[in-house]
């Protein structure tokens, strides 16, 4: 039998392989053979590289016996599988039976192997063979069972967002998130994302979805779905409400003095606010003037009138914007009338 070391390493290739039997060192190489078993071979082993990492132990267990049910060490979902009933080499076997859970799963012929393809949840259970070896001029009947079980090739995946909350005119990233089992690192995966149970990015071999410049639209629930290569093994998301807020509120206009007389220096301030997380995003401000603008995009939040006329009255407004002008808003009109 031979057993090979792959701890799903990233170092790299030319890297030093140890084998341990019961923490002792007895092989150096990725692969372990062992000719002609014995039950002094059974034990506790396992592999290492060298520089550090290790793998989980698994048990060898060898058995002088006439009849041995040999079973797969790692089952996964997707998997195909062999059961072995295996009698001691060198004599001739005969009729064979599989049992799974105390029921028949197959009676028919010689044949040693039980193949089971695209294994589920309901493969796991407990499986025994009886096989007739041909041994002192008779054949004599013997059986044997074990254990199967079958492990999730990846748990549900979950749906991350990136930034979190998510305001207007932001970039979004949604990551679905999953993982393999070191055994089956190197399954290759493909990814889809839904909003609102319609796909929004088909399959492939990306795990993100990203979004440029929100809108409030996009809000909505996004989930997303992971599938092997080979369809063999699909599983989707729970959805995640994702609410995009405003980067900042509607501005208003606000008027000093108020009321306005003739002659009087008057201040319009454009107000809005800004979130906690996003203080030091950078806004400009523009006035208006009966649809007119009269102040130009600039940093400052205020509009300056000296020594005012009649003629100033009217509605006015104002409008703030982004630098990177992803995100406008204008203020509802406001009637200053002088007096």
């Amino acid at each position: 039998m031979t057993m090979t070391c792959d701890v799903g390493s990233t170092i790299g290739e030319g890297m030093d392989y140890i084998w341990y039997k019961d923490n002792s060192p007895v092989h150096y190489g990725k692969s372990y053979t062992i000719q002609d078993a014995r039950t002094s071979h059974s034990g506790s082993y396992r592999c290492q590289t060298r520089p550090g990492e290790i793998s989980d132990p698994v048990t060898l267990g060898v058995i002088h016996d006439w009849l041995i049910l040999q079973t797969p060490l790692y089952v996964y979902e997707g998997d195909d599988i062999n059961i072995r009933c295996h009698h001691y080499p060198g004599f001739p076997g005969g009729r064979t039976i599989f049992y799974k859970d105390n029921k028949v799963i197959r009676d028919s012929g010689d044949d040693a192997e039980y193949n089971i393809s695209n294994v589920t949840r309901t493969t796991a259970g407990t499986y025994r063979c009886r096989r007739d070896v041909y041994y002192y001029g008779a054949y004599h009947n013997h059986e044997d069972e074990a254990s199967v079980s079958v492990e999730d090739l990846f748990p549900t995946p979950t749906i991350s967002v990136t930034p979190n909350p998510v305001l207007i005119g932001e970039n979004v990233t949604l990551t679905c998130e999953t993982l393999l089992p070191p055994p089956r690192q190197k399954t290759r995966l493909h990814f889809t994302f839904y909003r609102e149970g319609r796909m929004v990015q088909g399959f492939g071999v990306s795990d993100i979805y990203e979004v440029y410049n929100v809108q409030l639209e996009d809000s909505g629930k996004y989930s997303c779905e992971v599938e092997t290569t080979d369809k063999r093994v699909r599983k989707k998301s729970a959805e995640r409400l994702i609410q995009i807020q405003d980067l900042f509120l509607t501005p208003t206009i606000s008027v000093t003095p108020n009321p306005v007389l003739i002659g009087e220096n008057v201040t319009l301030r454009c107000e809005t606010r800004l979130p906690p997380p996003r203080q030091k995003t950078r806004l400009h401000f523009t006035f208006y003037r009966e649809g007119r603008m009269v102040q130009g995009f600039g940093v400052s939040d205020i509009y300056e009138v000296y020594n005012v006329q009649l003629e100033d009255s009217g509605k006015y407004s104002c409008e703030v914007e982004t630098t990177d002008k992803r995100v406008r808003k204008k203020s509802a009109e406001r009637l200053i009338q002088i007096e």
